[in-house]
C-alpha cells in the first residue's frame, strides 16, 4: 500500500467517526462554526503580544498560524474530503512543530536540538501513520502520540524552568482534555446528533493560546 492509499483509508476511517451529519451544502455546520473559538484565540493572543510589547517576530507569528488553523478546519468540516483534511492537519502541525522549535530554544542553547526535535516529532509521526493503527477508542493515534511527545517536553522544562514550567503544564492538560472529548463524540451522538468534536476546537483553540502565554511566561520573548 503506497502513502496515497493509506492516506484515504485515515480519511475514510476518519469519516466514520464523526457524529455530525450534513446540512445542505455544509458536511458539519457545529463543527464548522465551533472554528471560530481560533480566531477568538488568534485575537487575545495579538492582545497579549501587544499588551506585554513583543517584539520578537518568532512570538508575533502565532496569531496568524492560529487562524491558519481555524481556517484549516472549518475548510475541512464545511465540506469533507481527502484534499479538504490536508487543509485541517497541516497547519496544526505547522503550529505544534513550530511551538516545539520556539519551547526547545528556550531549554537549550544548542541550536541542532532546535531542529531535531521537532523532526523527531515528524519522524515519530510517520512511523506512526505507515505502521500502527489510525484511532485508538476514536481518538488519533497520531495525537496521542502528540500528547505523549509534549508532556516528555513538559518534564524536560520542568527540570530547567521549574516552578514557571507549571505553564506547559497547562497547555498539555488542555491539550490532553481536547483528546479525550474526541472520543466522546459517537456516544454522545445519539444524544444530540453532534457529538462532542466541537469541543475538540474549542479546547484546541484554548490551547494555542495557553501556548502563547506560557511562552512569554517562561521569557520566550
Amino acid at each position: 500500500m503506497d502513502l496515497w492509499d493509506r492516506y484515504l483509508q485515515i480519511y475514510s476511517e476518519a469519516i466514520s467517526t464523526h457524529c455530525e451529519k450534513p446540512l445542505g451544502i455544509i458536511s458539519e455546520p457545529v463543527n464548522t462554526i465551533s472554528n471560530m473559538a481560533f480566531f477568538v484565540s488568534a485575537y487575545f493572543i495579538f492582545k497579549l503580544i501587544q499588551k506585554n510589547n513583543i517584539k520578537n517576530g518568532g512570538l508575533r507569528i502565532l496569531p496568524f498560524l492560529v487562524i491558519l488553523v481555524g481556517l484549516g478546519s472549518a475548510i475541512y468540516h464545511g465540506y469533507n474530503n481527502p484534499y479538504t483534511l490536508i487543509t485541517d492537519i497541516f497547519p496544526i502541525y505547522i503550529f505544534i512543530l513550530y511551538s516545539i522549535y520556539l519551547l526547545v530554544g528556550k531549554l537549550t542553547e544548542n541550536m541542532y536540538l532546535r531542529f531535531v526535535i521537532p523532526l523527531a516529532l515528524v519522524v515519530l509521526q510517520f512511523i506512526v501513520f505507515t505502521s500502527f493503527p489510525a484511532f485508538i477508542l476514536d481518538i488519533p493515534t497520531t495525537h496521542l502520540v502528540n500528547a505523549l511527545f509534549v508532556l516528555m517536553l513538559f518534564i524536560w522544562s520542568y527540570k530547567i524552568l521549574k516552578s514557571n514550567s507549571v505553564y506547559i503544564l497547562l497547555v498539555v492538560a488542555s491539550y490532553g482534555l481536547g483528546i479525550v472529548s474526541r472520543g466522546f463524540d459517537l456516544p454522545v451522538c445519539p444524544i444530540n446528533n453532534f457529538g462532542t468534536h466541537f469541543l475538540w476546537h474549542i479546547f484546541m483553540a484554548l490551547t494555542t493560546y495557553l501556548t502563547a502565554r506560557a511562552f512569554i511566561k517562561v521569557g520566550i520573548k
